[in-house]
């Protein structure tokens, strides 16, 4: 490492481009969470998964907002089906400092 960064520079990187890295992340593109499943796999990826930033200034809430998750997520899916407006349907996104998605209309029902 021959770069030289003087003290009170601000440096950082966009969590989408490293959570996109095809060398930590094999298919990055494609929906696979069971990628998470093999503990083997999961060890190896896991230190590179960074989604509430690190350190001393990460993200405060990161630990509710897992609670917040699991409790979201289990609810929708144990009263809800869900389907995208057609098979074909691609969702556009754009890459600035943050990943900012374009619209997704999905289709909701309940059970």
């Amino acid at each position: 490492m021959d770069t030289w960064i003087p003290g009170d520079t601000s440096v950082s990187m966009t969590i989408w481009s490293a959570h996109h890295n095809e060398d930590i992340y094999p298919e990055p593109y494609a929906f696979k969470p069971e990628r998470w499943l093999k503990p083997e796999e999961r060890k190896r990826m896991e230190p590179f998964f960074i989604p509430f930033s690190a350190g001393a200034r990460g993200c405060i809430g990161r630990n509710i907002s897992y609670l917040e998750q699991q409790i979201v997520l289990s609810t929708l899916v144990h009263r809800y089906d869900f389907a995208m407006p057609t098979k074909d349907f691609k969702v556009s996104r754009f890459e600035a400092f943050n990943l900012i998605m374009g619209p997704l209309p999905i289709k909701i029902w309940r059970r």
